[in-house]
């Protein structure tokens, strides 16, 4: 008997400061923004790593110098994007904190 193992897609939400922020992209960025997200929601790929300790359902999706932190819901499925910021903005605010 094998067992055979299928991804369940991830529904997409967006927090407000999220979805103003990929509203206000270059058309460039938008579409590679978009891909991006389609694919980690259907196939769970990308450049993805965690936020570090105490972060346990927090990550991080990078999609060319944009950087996208979202949070995972197991029931439903659900893949919640809570900011998007270019690279050089993410770490100066991470080097405040």
């Amino acid at each position: 008997m094998s067992v055979r193992l299928e991804l369940v897609p991830y529904q997409i939400s967006y927090s407000r400061k999220a979805r103003k922020a990929v509203e206000n992209l270059s058309d460039e960025n938008f579409d590679r923004v978009l891909i991006g997200v389609e694919k980690l929601a259907e196939f769970a790929i990308g450049d993805i790593e965690t936020l570090g300790k105490g972060y346990i359902t927090a990550y991080r999706l990078r999609v060319g110098d944009l950087r996208l932190y979202f949070y995972t819901k197991l029931e439903p499925p659900t893949i919640f994007i809570a900011d998007l910021e270019k690279r050089g903005e993410a770490y100066r605010k991470k080097s405040r904190r």
